[in-house]
């Protein structure tokens, strides 16, 4: 399923790019909009808190399936295992962050990890 929030976002002052991926064509936008921002913080956080328990060892996963579905419009599987197999199995994260902005994406992580600390 491609992102929603991707396609919806068209207007954010930046043009999308096309890369090639895998031998697929992969839509990247190198920013997202300060209100995706938060969305993409919030979706981090909800998948390291779950039964009012906070698990950090699924904060990478989240940022990194967050980055690729937020950034692009390329396509995940449903199931963490799926996720985990693509995101850390291939080079597709890393080819996203190529084509991305650098600073925005480490300003994210960074207040994912302020926001981490904070919940323990």
């Amino acid at each position: 399923m491609a992102s929603d929030r991707y396609k919806q976002a068209g207007g954010t002052g930046t043009a999308a790019h096309t890369i090639r991926w895998n031998g697929k064509a992969v839509k990247v936008r190198p920013l997202l909009p300060p209100a995706e921002m938060s969305e993409f913080l919030n979706s981090v956080m909800d998948a390291c808190v779950m039964r009012e328990s906070v698990m950090p060892e699924f904060m990478d996963l989240a940022i990194r399936a967050n980055t690729v579905l937020r950034y692009t419009d390329a396509e995940l599987p449903e199931t963490l295992d799926g996720q985990a197999e693509i995101l850390y199995g291939t080079d597709l994260y890393d080819t996203v962050r190529e084509h991305i902005c650098k600073a925005q994406l480490d300003a994210l992580i960074h207040a994912a990890e302020i926001c981490m600390r904070g919940s323990m």
